[in-house]
């Protein structure tokens, strides 16, 4: 479902770093071109960016382009309450504590995304990509998980619901 400019407003609100994005800041979120939103497509779409985190409560593609690093040194690097879908030409390297990419419901990487998640643990369990609903990696898309130590226990790659891996993914 596309959302137009009159209701962004009313879509759940996306965070980059600390920055909510709105109507006056999608074209360029931190007003450096590493971030924008595009509205027609209900997309956040990132080009050699160098961010702390993203988070939502609802639904969210990411588009990358170029090399991308997402690095929190306090949580998850990604935290999406709703679908999570990931695409593009681009690379995303994405370093988190206790979980790197987060969906609370349905987890898509693919269309060529080279995705590389690093945990670092402090926690009793510890995730590098966690999907509360279903998980598809496919279209050629490459995905690298590194596991920190975790006093005790640590997931790659975790899906409460069906895995599914093909399409020329690695």
């Amino acid at each position: 479902m596309a959302v137009l400019a009159a209701d962004l407003s009313e879509r759940a609100k996306i965070h980059v770093n600390s920055i909510i994005i709105n109507e006056e800041n999608a074209a360029d979120v931190l007003g450096d071109g590493s971030v924008s939103y595009d509205i027609e497509n209900d997309s956040l779409i990132l080009k050699d960016a160098q961010l702390s985190v993203i988070r939502t409560e609802g639904d969210l593609t990411i588009v990358l382009q170029g090399q991308n690093c997402i690095a929190n040194t306090d949580g998850m690097a990604i935290d999406v309450k709703g679908n999570l879908t990931v695409i593009g030409e681009g690379s995303l390297e994405a370093e988190g504590v206790g979980y790197g990419i987060y969906s609370g419901d349905n987890l898509s990487i693919s269309e060529n995304a080279n995705v590389s998640v690093k945990v670092n643990s402090g926690f009793v369990d510890c995730y590098g990509i966690y999907s509360y609903m279903d998980m598809n990696i496919g279209e050629n898309a490459v995905v690298t998980v590194e596991m920190g130590a975790a006093p005790k226990n640590c997931y790659g790659i975790y899906s409460y619901d069906d895995l599914t891996i093909g399409d020329n993914a690695v």
